[in-house]
């Protein structure tokens, strides 16, 4: 009777401890929806690719490797993988990232002619990837897909003139990506102190000046003092003495 009761208390331990373990992903998902995250992953951007039939090959963000792979190919070849072991391919990569000079060349060798990239990354805690402005002003690359947490650019030359008149998306739709996925990423985890950067940049350029400093308010609070950008906190020092009724604007 004693080892009857015991091996209940051990099965009612254990179905409590799986319970609290999964209190996370019930709390987010639901038990019945544990699938692919969308905003970790580029499934859009993925089905985009496959349903245009745009040309490869693919550079994208690093932790993509895999997923894209498992998607695209043998259709598409993808640049990098978490599995990879060239060191020099991982270089490479890191320095497109990064936004190196050099990046077209480098993308040229492999006969890259699409990249998939997040605008911001969650690892860096919401920061902007240092790629994508430079991106954004070549115009040998033309954004043609926005949506979910990626964004896709081809390159001109390789795709038909009048398709890519049809498909070209605005540059602004970067920063409504941009948006969309700041705001899960600080849903997550709402001390991400970049992110609360990257939306007072948009909002300062689209002009709303008051949301840009309900971001920067956010950023001031939270970013250590060695680590906030000087700028950003001119700005907001500016803004509030505009809306405190002390100065006329920036």
């Amino acid at each position: 009777m004693a080892r009857r009761h015991l091996k209940g208390l051990v099965a009612l331990f254990a179905l409590v401890l799986i319970l609290w373990s999964g209190k996370v992903v019930w709390s987010q998902y639901g038990f019945f929806d544990t699938g692919v995250r969308t905003w970790r992953y580029p499934v859009g951007a993925a089905e985009f690719v496959r349903a245009e039939k745009i040309p490869g090959n693919i550079f994208h963000n690093y932790e993509w490797g895999g997923y894209l792979m498992w998607t695209l190919f043998p259709e598409y070849r993808v640049f990098w993988d978490a599995r990879q072991i060239s060191s020099e391919m991982f270089l490479l990569g890191t320095r497109i990232m990064a936004g190196d000079p050099e990046r077209d060349a480098i993308l040229n060798r492999y006969d890259v002619n699409t990249i998939i990239l997040s605008p911001v990354h969650y690892m860096t805690g919401g920061r902007q990837a240092r790629i994508l402005d430079p991106l954004r002003r070549d115009p040998r690359w033309v954004l043609v897909y926005a949506g979910g947490s990626e964004v896709v650019f081809v390159r001109a030359s390789s795709v038909d003139l009048l398709w890519l008149r049809k498909k070209a998306l605005p540059d602004a739709r970067v920063d409504d990506v941009i948006l969309g996925l700041t705001s899960v990423l600080l849903k997550e985890n709402p001390r991400r102190f970049k992110a609360y950067g990257e939306r007072a940049k948009i909002y300062l350029e689209r002009k709303d000046f008051r949301q840009a400093l309900k971001e920067l308010e956010y950023y001031v609070a939270l970013a250590p003092e060695e680590n906030r950008d000087a700028e950003a906190v001119k700005i907001y020092h500016s803004l509030q003495k505009r809306f405190s009724g002390q100065s006329p604007g920036l």
